[in-house]
């Protein structure tokens, strides 16, 4: 089934909330086309902090698991079948800024996309 944009607005409202952590939640949207459809209404969050940080990245995968167990109730609440309404991959990595932070970027992107169906 797929998710209305009404539906996708309150995933992403309500996952921002669960967050502890600034974080930015972001619907794939548009008309896609092609392979590029398979990622319509993809919802991406991401955080960002200092990579030595220690503290700020365990702030971050405890918010990851407060999202995932908040999704599931937020589901619940949406749709009328939770079971596989779903699926997610988690992926960490570095990214530099400036003039590499799109490559750095894209690099993530791919490497979460390869995780998916692991």
């Amino acid at each position: 089934m797929p998710l209305c944009t009404t539906l996708l607005d309150r995933l992403c409202v309500g996952l921002r909330s669960f967050g502890a952590v600034e974080t930015s939640v972001e619907v794939i949207a548009g008309s896609q086309k092609g392979v590029w459809e398979l990622l319509e209404k993809t919802i991406a969050i991401s955080w960002l902090a200092d990579s030595a940080d220690e503290q700020a990245q365990q702030d971050i995968r405890d918010d990851v698991d407060r999202m995932l167990v908040g999704l599931s109730k937020l589901l619940a609440r949406n749709v009328l079948h939770v079971e596989g309404a779903f699926s997610h991959v988690v992926h960490h990595g570095n990214i530099s800024g400036g003039d590499t932070a799109g490559s750095g970027w894209r690099k993530l992107f791919a490497e979460a996309m390869l995780k998916y169906d692991k």
